[in-house]
C-alpha cells in the first residue's frame, strides 16, 4: 500500500479465504517468498471482474459518461516459483519434474521456469475468456535480478555477494494484443531507442500506469 495499490491479496489472505490449514501451506510452498502460483489465478481473476463490474455500475449512474468502456484497470503479481532457492515446484503445485539438462541445480531451476510459462498461459487464457486481450494494453514480465548459471565456475546458484554482470541483467518482455500498442511497440524497437540500464519496479509501476 505505501507504493499506491488500494488492494494487496497475500499468502495469508489465501490460507484465510479457503481455509487451508499448515500442512496444506506447507505441501503448496514455493519457497521462503509464498506459495506456488496457479492457486492465486482464481483471486486475480475475481478481483479482475470485480473491477470492471464496479466500474460499469459507476458509468451506469454518471451522466454524460465519455466513454462505454470501463475504466482501465492495474494488476502486479509476484511471482515465488522462480526464486532462490531455486528448486522444482512441489508436485501439489501439480507438477511432474522434467529433465531438461544433466546438471541437478540448474534442473530444477528450468522446472520453475516451465511451470512458470504453464501458470502464465492460464492466466492468458482466462483473460481470452473474458476477451480482455484485446482491450488490455499490454502484459509486462520483468524479473528482479538475474542469475549465475555456473558459467563461472561457481557452483552455487545465488546472488548473494555476488556481483558479475549476469546477476543484473533481467530481461523484460511485453506481450500485447491491442492494436494501437502493437504498432507503437514495433516503432519503439525498430527505432532503436530502447536502451539497456538500472530500473526498478517502483520506477516502472508509475510509467505503465500513465500509458
Amino acid at each position: 500500500r505505501n507504493i499506491g495499490f488500494e488492494n494487496i491479496y497475500a499468502k495469508e489472505d489465501y490460507e484465510r479465504e479457503h481455509k487451508r490449514g499448515s500442512a496444506w501451506s506447507k505441501a503448496h510452498e514455493a519457497n521462503y517468498f509464498g506459495l506456488v502460483d496457479k492457486p492465486f489465478i482464481d483471486p486475480m481473476m475475481r478481483w479482475v471482474d470485480n473491477s470492471r463490474n464496479s466500474s460499469l455500475n459507476d458509468m451506469n449512474i454518471t451522466e454524460n459518461a465519455k466513454t462505454d468502456e470501463p475504466e482501465p484497470f492495474f494488476l502486479s503479481y509476484l511471482s515465488a516459483v522462480t526464486h532462490h532457492p531455486y528448486n522444482s515446484p512441489p508436485k501439489t503445485a501439480p507438477w511432474k519434474k522434467k529433465d531438461f539438462v544433466k546438471d541437478n541445480e540448474i534442473n530444477k531451476s528450468l522446472n520453475g521456469v516451465a511451470y512458470t510459462d504453464e501458470f502464465l498461459k492460464e492466466l492468458l487464457v482466462q483473460f481470452e475468456k473474458r476477451n480482455l486481450m484485446k482491450s488490455t494494453l499490454f502484459f509486462v514480465m520483468m524479473g528482479d535480478h538475474g542469475l549465475n548459471f555456473h558459467n563461472r565456475g561457481e557452483n552455487a546458484l545465488d546472488t548473494f555477494n555476488a556481483y558479475k554482470e549476469e546477476c543484473f541483467d533481467v530481461g523484460v518482455s511485453f506481450h500485447t494484443e491491442h492494436e494501437v500498442v502493437v504498432k507503437q511497440l514495433a516503432q519503439v524497437r525498430d527505432s532503436g531507442i530502447i536502451q539497456s540500464g538500472p530500473g526498478a519496479r517502483l520506477t516502472y509501476y508509475p510509467q505503465f500506469w500513465n500509458s
